[in-house]
């Protein structure tokens, strides 16, 4: 069964969301998935505003949704083509993170896929802002796709994937989101490992460890390096040039809030093909 039947697009019209509902039309198409293309936009009146001018707002807010609407469609049909594909569109007026949380709960989605570096709203991302609140909060698996430097228009092309595994269930549902990916795009996936002297979470057999289910769905090749974790993976993503680097993402529990690790981060901002992130479920 796949693992993906609703896909989350959040959009605010920059380049990077005009990358990001296309790699969404082209997950959906491969997995015969719907898509919820989602714009937020967020309006803070002024403090000195009477009762009447905040009444007016609210009215010129609900009188402009469905113009919002065919706005959203035109440019989703600019980007991604029109034809015969699974989509809808939700306009809500909330700050971007918490509308994107709200819809990913409402409509059931299983993978968020969204542009980083955007203008306002989704515009600082990566992270400190959107992203990391969604990432901090959800346990769903969220594609990023950032256009390279001088590429407008990126076609999604998923020829070889890029998985960093250790011993954690994070890294398992990575390889196992990765492995099913690559079954559905055509793709080749190397499960890389970075061992580090003296740190827990290694693996003897990486060749064993990779369970047979994942193998019987595309091509896997194991590849072992040793240093750096953040270094090795941004250095194997380069040399191999990776379409599509997925990768998990621990959390932990410092007193009463929850944080997620260092590398993660520090791997998405480095990189130059998009990530999927795979939390802990």
């Amino acid at each position: 069964m796949t693992p993906v039947r609703t896909i989350l697009c959040p959009i605010d019209f920059s380049k990077h969301s005009a990358a990001a509902i296309r790699y969404a039309r082209s997950v959906a198409a491969c997995a015969r998935a719907r898509v919820v293309v989602f714009h937020a936009h967020r309006f803070e009146p002024p403090p000195y505003f009477t009762q009447a001018q905040m009444e007016e707002l609210a009215r010129q807010w609900a009188a402009a949704i469905e113009p919002a609407r065919e706005a959203v469609k035109t440019f989703v049909e600019e980007q991604a083509g029109q034809g015969t594909w699974d989509y809808e569109v939700v306009i809500r007026e909330a700050p971007p993170a918490e509308g994107i949380l709200e819809v990913a709960a409402e409509t059931g989605a299983d993978l968020i896929v969204m542009g980083t570096h955007g203008r306002t709203g989704l515009g600082r991302l990566l992270l400190g802002s959107i992203a990391e609140q969604v990432l901090h909060a959800s346990t769903l698996p969220t594609l990023l796709v950032r256009p390279k430097p001088g590429v407008e228009a990126p076609t999604p092309k998923v020829e070889h994937i890029l998985c960093p595994v250790d011993n954690s269930p994070a890294s398992r549902r990575a390889l196992e989101l990765a492995t099913w990916l690559a079954h559905c795009a055509g793709a080749t996936v190397t499960a890389l490992h970075v061992e580090q002297a003296g740190v827990a979470g290694g693996i003897e057999d990486l060749c064993s460890w990779i369970p047979a289910e994942e193998r019987a769905r595309c091509e896997v090749r194991e590849l072992l390096r040793v240093g750096d974790p953040r270094e090795e993976v941004v250095r194997a993503s380069r040399e191999l040039n990776a379409d599509l680097l997925v990768i998990g993402m621990r959390r932990k529990r410092l007193a009463d809030r929850t944080v997620i690790g260092s590398t993660t981060p520090a791997v998405v901002r480095a990189v130059d093909c998009p990530v999927l992130v795979v939390p802990e479920a």
